[in-house]
């Protein structure tokens, strides 16, 4: 039986399907964990500077400010917590590529839509609806590790689950 080049031992050389499904796993990663740096990035950007953005929606008063930028704040993950499953078994369906690209353009547009807010309650819904079709990072850790070849599954893993958390301290403000 001849062995693929560079294959687990014991592969036969007809047996490439395996070899050929995993290939592009690390490009996979890579891909995953930029995307997911930039984006997670871009929302920590916004948290510190959302109560300065405040009076422009119609919210003048100092303790309402406080208390919208808290709404505001915990609205996308308290929703997307509700959310995540429906997101979750319809990846199991449909597949996690088209998932990750539903919940891409999803965050896009409500994220632009949220520019164009004429008062808070605008922006409180486009931030609710973001949070509704949220899911991009757990998808995208789902997508590496179903690529990924089993002697790599952890550490690509904890780089694709690490990059959220990285972006967001840095740009934590500190």
């Amino acid at each position: 039986m001849q062995e693929l080049e560079g294959a687990e031992p014991g592969r036969a050389a007809g047996d490439v399907t395996d070899h050929v499904l995993f290939a592009n796993w690390q490009r996979t990663l890579w891909a995953m964990v930029g995307i997911q740096f930039v984006m997670t990035m871009s929302f920590s950007v916004l948290t510190p500077i959302m109560p300065l953005l405040l009076p422009d929606l119609g919210v003048t008063n100092r303790h309402s400010i406080l208390l919208w930028a808290g709404i505001l704040t915990a609205a996308t993950p308290l929703i997307a917590a509700f959310a995540s499953p429906l997101w979750g078994t319809l990846a199991d369906r449909k597949g996690r590529k088209l998932m990750l690209l539903r919940s891409g353009f999803a965050i896009s547009l409500f994220t632009a839509l949220m520019g164009f807010a004429g008062n808070v309650w605008q922006f409180f819904a486009w931030r609710a609806l973001m949070g509704a079709f949220a899911g991009f990072s757990t998808n995208a850790i789902a997508l590496v590790a179903s690529q990924v070849r089993c002697r790599s599954g952890g550490w690509a893993t904890r780089w694709a689950g690490s990059a959220p958390a990285s972006s967001s301290a840095r740009w934590s403000g500190r």
